[in-house]
């Protein structure tokens, strides 16, 4: 694993593949489990007491993501391709983890909790859906977000408001 990691994060030719959609995968090579986008391969680890998981990227910087899940369970859901429900009570199918997981490493922090990852998510949902009034408010729960609990921080904040409908909109942008 240590070549993957040396090699700026480049992918090898003894990754295993056991998912692969839209460019990203989640690989094994070496014992290790790994995290792909098309580009750049990330060495994924975690801490089984909390579950807290650790993406290590190829220049060394490990980003951790307390209260997400194990490897084991992620490979476990990737291999059989069934969704995964995070502590918050959201449920994602593997493609949309990927994306979260990759989300931690775009977001600059070395340390965040799954619900705080979720919330970015969903704040990106709504930029992309022009979700920045009243009238073009969005439901979260069509994209997976089916606790919105964790929209609170974002509302507390002033960055989101939500409408008597239960539909949600940036209130900055």
């Amino acid at each position: 694993m240590d070549d993957v990691i040396t090699d700026k994060g480049r992918e090898t030719s003894d990754m295993r593949y056991i998912f692969r959609e839209e460019g990203l995968g989640i690989a094994q090579s070496a014992g290790e489990t790994l995290l792909t986008d098309g580009e750049n391969v990330y060495r994924l680890t975690c801490n089984l007491r909390e579950p807290d998981l650790n993406i290590t990227t190829g220049d060394g910087r490990e980003i951790t993501v307390h209260n997400a899940f194990t490897v084991d369970a992620l490979i476990d859901h990737a291999v059989n391709r069934k969704p995964m429900r995070m502590i918050t009570g959201n449920e994602y199918d593997i493609g949309t983890v990927c994306r979260l997981m990759l989300l931690a490493v775009s977001t600059g922090r070395d340390y965040m909790d799954i619900g705080y990852l979720e919330g970015c998510r969903f704040l990106d949902i709504l930029r992309e859906n022009g979700a920045v009034s009243e009238e073009t408010a969005f439901d979260l729960a069509a994209s997976g977000l089916s606790n919105h609990r964790m929209m609170n921080t974002f509302m507390h904040s002033g960055k989101v408001r939500r409408t008597e409908k239960d539909l949600y909109y940036l209130a900055v942008s």
